[in-house]
C-alpha cells in the first residue's frame, strides 16, 4: 500500500480502526515532517506542546503523507516557514511512546494517533 492509501483511509468517516490502520501503514513508509537536519542521519523535528484534559502534557509531532500537504501546512504557520520539510521513516515516529503523532494537521485529512503506551512487565 502507498501513502495515497493512507489518505484514502483518512478520508473515510466512522472507521473504528482508522488510527490502527494508519499507524500500521505509516510504520512501513517514509513520511514528511517539519524540522531541521542536525547532521548525517539525524534531525530535530518540530514538536508542539499541548495540554490535553485527559492525557496531560503531550508533545505533538506533525507528519504528512505528501510533500504538498506539508508545504501547505508550513505556509499556513509563519513560525514553521523557517524550517525544512524532511523525509523521515514513519516507523520511527508512530512507534515512539514519548510523542503523539498528528497526521496531516491543518488539512481535512487530520488524525491524531493515540500515543503508544509503555507496557510494564512483572
Amino acid at each position: 500500500m502507498a501513502l495515497e492509501d493512507v489518505e484514502t483511509i483518512l478520508a473515510l468517516d466512522d472507521v473504528p480502526t482508522k488510527a490502527g490502520l494508519v499507524r500500521e501503514l505509516l510504520a512501513k513508509r517514509d513520511v514528511f515532517a517539519i524540522g531541521r537536519s542536525v547532521d548525517e542521519g539525524n534531525s530535530d523535528l518540530l514538536s508542539v506542546p499541548f495540554d490535553d484534559p485527559q492525557e496531560g502534557r503531550l508533545d505533538l509531532v506533525p507528519v504528512f503523507t505528501s510533500l504538498e500537504l506539508a508545504e501547505e501546512a508550513r505556509l499556513r504557520r509563519p513560525e514553521w516557514q523557517t524550517m525544512d520539510i524532511l523525509q523521515v521513516r514513519g516507523g520511527d515516529l508512530v512507534n515512539d511512546a514519548d510523542i503523539t503523532v498528528v497526521v496531516n494537521p491543518l488539512s481535512r485529512l487530520e488524525l491524531r494517533l493515540p500515543r503508544i503506551r509503555h507496557i510494564q512487565h512483572a
